[in-house]
């Protein structure tokens, strides 16, 4: 059980650091074209340029149209599938939680429904919280959100399946993966990175150009 309380502590670390990662991104992406402006103020560059229009994103950065609106769509989709798949899993973790909570001294121990109402609490609170975008703050705090949740629901499966079939293979199972899940959310956080890292430059160019000009 600590493994998994520790496991769980680290893919939160992970998100720190991520929100961190992006920040750092964002004010860096500006560094050469806005040294007069310092600090986490270069932010607001990057701001200006998720606002742009198509027609406008397609002239700074000499793409067609066409091309230009497939990026947009392309982050708008990830950002309302987050959303909605934040909402589903919460609504469902929710449900199983209310009818287990009347089971827990026979079937499901306390910690399994702790964890679970933690999971459906960031998975309901995010999308309600962040209900416009994309913009690089509502991205960033979404995913960051609904990656715990969702860390926090798988944890609580493996331990009341644990709980349910007290089978001693089983325990070891759950033990060991505590670690691999925190493996396969540093591995997916470090791949959202360096999406956002691409988006980042491009929107930074057409922001540094539009200004320019």
């Amino acid at each position: 059980m600590h493994i998994v309380e520790e496991s769980l502590i680290l893919v939160g670390v992970i998100e720190v650091i991520l929100v961190g990662a992006f920040l750092i991104l964002a004010v860096a992406s500006n560094r050469v074209i806005f040294s007069n402006r310092s600090g986490l103020g270069r932010l607001l560059n990057i701001r200006a340029a998720w606002s742009m229009s198509t027609a406008t994103k397609a002239a700074i950065l000499a793409r067609t149209e066409k091309e230009a609106e497939e990026l947009h769509q392309d982050t708008l989709s990830t950002f309302l599938r987050y959303r909605s798949d934040a909402l589903v899993v919460g609504g469902l973790g929710l449900t199983a939680w209310a009818v287990l909570v009347n089971y827990e001294s026979s079937t499901v121990g306390r910690a399994a429904l702790q964890l679970l109402l933690v999971g459906v609490a960031f998975n309901l609170i995010a999308p309600m919280l962040i209900r416009s975008g994309p913009s690089e703050g509502s991205y960033l705090s979404l995913f960051s959100l609904i990656s715990v949740g969702f860390t926090a629901i798988v944890f609580a499966v493996l331990l009341a399946t644990d709980e349910y079939f007290k089978i001693g293979w089983f325990s070891t199972l759950v033990t060991i993966s505590g670690p691999l899940v925190v493996l396969a959310v540093a591995r997916e956080a470090l791949a959202e990175f360096n999406r956002m890292r691409r988006l980042f430059r491009v929107q930074a160019a057409a922001a540094a150009q539009a200004l320019a000009s």
